[in-house]
């Protein structure tokens, strides 16, 4: 069974590796969960649609309060405490704006990001962590130019993950279950570079 993060599903994987039977589908289900971590991780940033429950965040002094996924789902829940307290957060123009204390916002059209309260994020008790907020981020399917890169250290993964099993059959005539040892090295370039678009982008 694959994560919640996990960017693909594990028929999805065996049809772009070609892979048929199930004699290796554990293995190729960690193969998933453990690149899919690797692209968040590497992009400080969640990609593949979940619900985010109690999460606490930084206090900071900008308004603009970034979230561990984007874009955030303004039809499913958002809440927010500051401080201990619940605030009131507008979503869209069906909530009321007037006695919003947290705005939903977008840096660009469309693609909602962040949560904006005009005083801030500092803490008046000087709680170093004063926001936990619940919601639903990222997208279902994850963006075309993510799931390429995601494919792309996939087949480097799994194509490693075959030489060892052969490498350990040959040793021991035994048949070879352990995953492989993740490496930077098994990044393909054009991967690395898509990865790290992102993690420029990131804001912090």
């Amino acid at each position: 069974m694959s994560q919640a993060n996990s960017f693909v599903s594990l028929d999805e994987a065996k049809a772009y590796l070609l892979i048929k039977g199930t004699d290796r589908d554990a293995l190729l289900d960690e193969a998933i969960d453990r690149v899919s971590d690797l692209c968040e991780a590497w992009c400080q940033l969640g990609f593949k649609k979940r619900d985010y429950v109690d999460v606490r965040l930084a206090a900071q002094w900008h308004p603009k309060l970034y979230l561990p996924a984007e874009p955030i789902d303004v039809a499913s829940p958002v809440s927010v405490s500051f401080a201990g307290a619940d605030l009131a957060v507008w979503r869209s123009e069906a909530d009321d704006r007037a006695s919003a204390d947290v705005f939903v916002g977008a840096d660009h059209p469309g693609m909602p990001n962040h949560l904006c309260r005009l005083s801030g994020w500092l803490a008046p008790n000087g709680d170093p962590a004063p926001v936990v907020v619940s919601y639903t981020g990222g997208t279902d399917p994850v963006a075309g130019d993510l799931l390429d890169a995601f494919y792309q250290i996939l087949g480097m993964v799994w194509r490693e993950q075959l030489d060892k099993t052969v490498e350990f059959a040959q040793l021991t005539g035994g048949a070879g279950t352990g995953s492989v040892t993740f490496r930077e090295s098994l990044v393909p370039m054009r991967a690395k570079q898509t990865l790290d678009s992102y993690r420029a982008a990131r804001r912090v």
